[in-house]
Formats: structure tokens, C-alpha cells, sequence
């Protein structure tokens, strides 16, 4: 078994104290998939499958960890509430990339055509610009009440 210094410790609690990273999003297939050539319809089809299979694989692995703390017990207990709503982000975050990978691979089975791509791309463009606005003020909104309510 093994436990924490009270240097170790000391350290824990300088690093927490400090604020964090914002989210960055670092996947390679996704990078690839942005870059790949859309009338290559082969490749795409690839690197959807490609991409699937990951989110399968991690889904996979983030199992085994639920199974074992369930079957094992928990290794730390204090921070057993926060890591388990963490693991409830995973999942939804797996559930929408699988839901996203499914869609697309149901666009790209009828692509617009090659006159028609700027109309397409803009309309996605749109249609996810008003959907961030609604994420903003939605949230904003509450972040403000939530903020005279405390004082």
C-alpha cells in the first residue's frame, strides 16, 4: 500500500491551491480528419472507424476502473465523490462523440455538392455559432444569479 509524505502532501496542497489549465483539445485522428481531403470518401469512412474504435477502447478502459472500484473498494475515499461525477463527464463526453461520429458518418453518406459546400459549411457554421450563444447565456446567466444570490 502507499501513503503520502507530509512533503509529498505539502506539495499536493500547493499544486490544488494553484488555479488550472483550461480544457485543450489534443487528438491527433480528429486533427487528421480535419484535414483530410472530403471527396476522399474512403479515407473519411477510415478515420470514422478509426476514431469509433477509440472511443470504444476508452470506454472500455474507463470500465474496468469502474468495475474495479466497485469490486475492490476505493483507493482514496476523499476524493471518491469528485471522482465519481468526473467519470459521469466521461461518460456523457463518450456518448457525444459516438452520437457526433454516427451523424457524420450519416452526412458524409449523402455529401452536398461540390457547388454546394460554402452553403453547407455555413450553415453548420450558423447553426453551431447560435447554439454556443444559447451555451453563453444559458450559463452566464446562471453564473450571474447564482453570484447575487451569495451576496
Amino acid at each position: 500500500m502507499y501513503a503520502i509524505t507530509d512533503q509529498g502532501r505539502a506539495a499536493l496542497q500547493q499544486w490544488l491551491a494553484a488555479s488550472g489549465e483550461p480544457q485543450k483539445i489534443e487528438y491527433k485522428s480528429l486533427l487528421k480528419l480535419y484535414l483530410s481531403d472530403c471527396a476522399d470518401r474512403e479515407q473519411l469512412k477510415a478515420r470514422i472507424v478509426e476514431m469509433r474504435e477509440q472511443a470504444l477502447d476508452g470506454i472500455r478502459e474507463v470500465l474496468a476502473q469502474v468495475e474495479q472500484f466497485i469490486d475492490e473498494g476505493l483507493a482514496l475515499k476523499e476524493t471518491a465523490t469528485i471522482a465519481s461525477q468526473i467519470t459521469r463527464m466521461g461518460v456523457r463526453q463518450y456518448r457525444a462523440q459516438l452520437q457526433w461520429l454516427d451523424e457524420l458518418e450519416a452526412r458524409l453518406a449523402v455529401p452536398p455538392a461540390a457547388a454546394d459546400v460554402e452553403d453547407f459549411a455555413l450553415t453548420q457554421y450558423r447553426s453551431a455559432r447560435r447554439e454556443l450563444k444559447q451555451l453563453l447565456a444559458q450559463h452566464e446567466s446562471a453564473n450571474m444569479q447564482k453570484e447575487e444570490g451569495e451576496s
